[in-house]
């Protein structure tokens, strides 16, 4: 943000100023007010800031008032979080995004004004506001309809709970959902199985199945599948247990009774949560079994361990091995991996985001096209990898870190990557600012929490066809 400035009076009250969005921090007490939070009665931001960043606010624990400028187009990821004391909030005309956990925790909250201009609320923006018994919406109950609400662990039930009034009717109205039916999914695995049978049609395909489970409570994962040039077939992480069904589904439909290759990012449930499942499909069901199967060194969990027995009863190792340096081949296709380092390994790590950090960052090159899969890398880490590794990170097609969330995918691992396409793999549209950055980008966003499946085909030559299962259909 230009020009920005502030000041923290004796009344409590902060005022912001300045042109521009506001600086996203990464985590609490990061804001240069924060270490007087506890002081902070009233907040006035000032006309010129365009978004309130992430974790502007958090833990301003006394904070009652609220005032905020009508050029606000973005409340960023936690701003607002745990601010107990606040009763009431009007966002101003303007405001298209509530970022996620924008809200969280403010269990004070009673009466929220929402504008019609409101086009997203993401990822448990309002999780915990257990007093908010009032939404009054400047739009229609249509519009109301087609807000992008993210239901991932159902963290937004206490906006989609409470009384709705939308103006002019006053009429109670239920969020929108996706398109109903089964859209191109079809026409999806009908070029998928035609491929398959040819054994190649030369080109190289990336599928990201619908994962989602209505009613769960789980984040779906990641799970996405490649059929190469070739024919040669992988899958890249298999989802939550809970996606079970949605996958094996997938493969079934699909008729691929045989996998070339299974990688898993790293060790967490969300990304190998079904590993043993689709192994005891192929070897199972199919009798078509499996090439073989390739991690990094982490150390092993119990889903792990029993995949790993279960491949050894079959002839197949699991190759726990994988590391910078690392490539293959898929015919005329080449994987490459760009991380983590030896080193890097070794020192290991046991919390969630320093495994995170250290997921598999795979290159997929084939020809003039690339796609690039890197897990659940955090922004810090893509910092480190961005500078590392520079243009060796280009290519056409990324997979989002983490699922698209606010913690990952920042200003310069896109600048870096710089992707025509980005590729989500969620149950609502991962961050609706990133979607935002990437459209102004030039680049296509799709989410499978809002798109259903979506298939990326590469020719090769530089050229990339983007087929959803719902949503307009682009060219190419």
């Amino acid at each position: 943000m230009t020009g920005a400035g502030w000041s923290l009076g004796s009344d409590g009250c902060l005022t912001l100023w300045g042109n521009g969005p506001m600086e996203d921090w990464e985590g609490p007490g990061e804001a240069p007010w924060s270490p007087g939070a506890e002081r902070i009665r009233r907040v006035e931001v000032g006309e010129g800031i365009t978004s309130l960043g992430a974790w502007a606010l958090w833990g301003c624990g006394s904070l009652e008032a609220v005032s905020l400028p009508a050029g606000l187009r973005q409340i960023g990821a936690c701003a607002f979080g745990n601010c107990t004391a606040l009763t009431r909030l009007e966002l101003p005309t303007g405001t298209a995004i509530i970022g996620a956990k924008a809200f969280t925790g403010c269990t004070g909250l009673q009466l929220l004004t929402l504008p019609a201009t409101l086009r997203a609320v993401d990822m448990k923006a309002f999780r915990g506001c257990t007093a908010l018994r009032e939404v009054r919406y400047g739009g229609t109950a249509g519009q109301w309809e087609g807000l992008l609400v993210s239901r991932t662990a159902q963290g937004n039930q206490p906006l989609l709970q409470a009384k709705l009034c939308c103006a002019g009717s006053g009429v109670p109205a239920e969020p929108g959902q996706r398109p109903p039916g089964e859209g191109r999914r079809e026409e999806q695995e009908e070029i998928l199985r035609a491929a398959l049978a040819r054994g190649g049609d030369g080109r190289l395909h990336i599928l990201a199945p619908d994962l989602s489970v209505p009613g769960s409570t789980a984040k779906p994962g990641d799970c996405t599948l490649f059929v190469f040039p070739q024919g040669q077939t992988m899958l890249l992480d298999t989802g939550v247990p809970q996606s079970e069904g949605p996958v094996l589904a997938t493969l079934r439909r699909l008729a691929l009774c045989r996998l070339d290759c299974l990688v898993l990012s790293h060790p967490h449930i969300d990304h190998m949560g079904n590993a043993l499942a689709v192994a005891r499909y192929l070897f199972e069901e199919q009798s078509g079994g499996l090439g073989c199967c390739r991690t990094i060194g982490l150390p092993m969990r119990r889903e792990e361990l029993l995949l790993a027995d279960y491949l050894r009863q079959r002839g197949v190792a699991l190759c726990r091995s994988l590391r910078a340096g690392d490539w293959w081949s898929a015919g005329e296709a080449l994987l490459t991996v760009l991380a983590p380092t030896a080193g890097e390994l070794a020192q290991g790590g046991e919390d969630e985001e320093a495994v995170n950090n250290l997921s598999l960052v795979l290159r997929i090159g084939w020809g003039a096209s690339a796609c690039l899969a890197c897990g659940d890398l955090y922004r810090g880490r893509e910092r480190l990898l961005a500078k590392r590794l520079g243009r060796r990170l280009r290519a056409d097609v990324m997979k989002s870190n983490h699922h698209g969330l606010f913690t990952s995918n920042g200003r310069q691992w896109l600048e870096t990557v710089a992707p025509r396409v980005i590729l989500t793999e969620g149950d609502d549209i991962g961050s609706s600012a990133l979607a935002e950055q990437a459209v102004q980008g030039g680049a296509g966003y799709y989410s499978t929490g809002v798109c259903g499946a979506v298939l990326v085909t590469l020719d090769g030559k530089g050229g990339c066809r983007v087929l959803p299962q719902h949503g307009p259909k682009p060219a190419g």
